[in-house]
């Protein structure tokens, strides 16, 4: 069975470094956001590090990862489409790919996954390129 995604994803921004000025006075995420938990990688039968997100299934997806506490900055949006275009490029293909895996109290989960096989700076530059195709809706709810 092929598992169907949405058209996008969250990503809660916990850390103020975690969002940039960019151009035409928008807030950009940063590659932080981005970059996969090493230790969650010993946890993985696969052993890829993780990268916590929200699928984008219905309006409460967005409601519920606003009102989490990793979402102090605000989140981050991923069109899948463009996730999918990533995973594709051939200077990435088979170092990311994506999953859900539903949690207690978050039917919306899932992974970023990242190989461990590359180094921690090319694990930084495909989280720079997931970061740059992101959008960020702020502020975060109270």
């Amino acid at each position: 069975m092929i598992a169907t995604f949405p058209e996008s994803l969250y990503r809660g921004l916990r850390k103020s470094e975690w969002l940039i000025d960019g151009p035409h006075g928008k807030k950009k995420p940063s590659q932080l956001a981005f970059e996969p938990d090493p230790k969650t990688a010993a946890q993985r039968t696969n052993g890829r590090a993780e990268t916590s997100i929200n699928w984008a299934d219905d309006e409460n997806a967005l409601h519920l990862t606003r009102s989490h506490q990793n979402s102090q900055h605000g989140v981050a949006e991923l069109q899948t489409l463009k996730l999918r275009e990533l995973e594709a490029n051939k200077d990435i293909q088979g170092i990311l790919s994506h999953e859900r895996r539903v949690i207690e109290n978050n039917p919306y989960h899932g992974n970023l996954l990242f190989s461990m096989t590359v180094t921690p700076k090319y694990r930084s530059m495909v989280a720079n390129a997931l970061a740059l195709y992101s959008s960020v809706i702020i502020p975060s709810m109270e």
